[in-house]
């Protein structure tokens, strides 16, 4: 096929650039790299362990663990410009918040996410996290449960969830005798440790099997409500076990939005709200601190005797 390639590109006086061309040997970690060398010509292609094709980085190994590190920097960056613009307004709203993200920091965190989605990415949900905490005025140890289940978003990886399913309607809808279309139909009918096999479970999941047996588009308003119900019920399961937030629980049983979110409330009491609700807002009952003078020595509870306040 290359010499084949080069035959035609010598014909047609078109210049092959072999510097930006690569191979990649798709393989198991364990298995060696081929020894085999891909020529074009006279020049030897490079064999490289990735390569970043339409802005999607490849690995040998097939994990897009690098390709998600990869476009969550490029996220984080966005995330900090539109920080930096907004820092000095406190009257931004979570309608204003929710328009930037989605339009400036999204596209970023979910490029090309309807093909390698199906996984969980720390690094991508690190930025959604780092943008919730910035609105709701909270530090990096607020409990993330508490967080979605105030400010109503669902983490990234369900949100990557409608991307599949949209690129799933995408691929239905293409000619049959499309490259992509038929590359679709045999992972369809292999169906093991594949994108078809990572659908199909996002599928049973959210009770959708049948669309997935009959091979049907589906209605993306059905498919985000599944996926707002699936993820629902996952949060209200997750809540009940962390102990940080047992007077959470007494307040909260639904996952939705919280009214003060929605309030034209100043960053300053927003913060307060949030951090009071999540169980880290320093009151002195919890902090323990004296208000007075703080004693000079405390009896030792193991020896009963006095030592230094400091060093008990």
């Amino acid at each position: 096929m290359l010499d084949k390639l080069h035959q035609r590109c010598k014909r047609w006086r078109v210049l092959f650039n072999t510097d930006k061309s690569k191979c990649v040997h798709f393989r198991k970690v364990r298995r060696k790299q081929t020894k085999f060398e891909f020529v074009i010509g006279k020049k030897r292609l490079e064999k490289v362990d990735q390569y970043k094709y339409l802005g999607v980085t490849f690995t040998f190994s097939g994990n897009f663990t690098e390709n998600a590190e990869i476009l969550s920097k490029a996220g984080g960056r966005a995330l900090g410009k539109i920080i930096s613009k907004i820092h000095t307004n406190k009257d931004f709203g979570i309608k204003a918040n929710e328009k930037l993200y989605y339009s400036c920091v999204v596209p970023f965190l979910d490029y090309a996410s309807g093909v390698w989605g199906y996984s969980k990415y720390q690094a991508v949900e690190n930025i959604q996290n780092q943008a919730i905490r910035y609105f709701l005025g909270v530090h990096r140890f607020a409990p993330r449960l508490a967080l979605y289940g105030d400010i109503g978003w669902i983490p990234s990886y369900y949100q990557r969830w409608m991307n599949m399913i949209r690129y799933w309607n995408r691929i239905l809808t293409m000619d049959t005798d499309r490259i992509t279309r038929l590359a679709f139909d045999m992972d369809y009918r292999f169906c093991s440790n594949n994108w078809c096999s990572e659908i199909k479970d996002i599928f049973q999941k959210l009770e959708l099997e049948h669309v997935f047996n009959s091979q049907v588009p589906v209605d993306m308003k059905t498919a985000e409500l599944c996926i707002l119900r699936y993820y629902s019920s996952l949060w209200e399961d997750a809540v009940q076990n962390v102990p940080k937030l047992r007077t959470y629980v007494t307040i909260k049983s639904t996952f939705e939005q919280e009214e003060y979110v929605k309030l034209n409330l100043s960053k300053t009491e927003r913060s307060h709200l949030a951090q009071l609700r999540c169980g880290i807002l320093p009151l002195r009952v919890e902090t323990r601190r004296y208000i007075g003078e703080r004693p000079k020595e405390r009896v030792c509870q193991f020896c009963d005797a006095g030592h230094p306040y400091e060093n008990v």
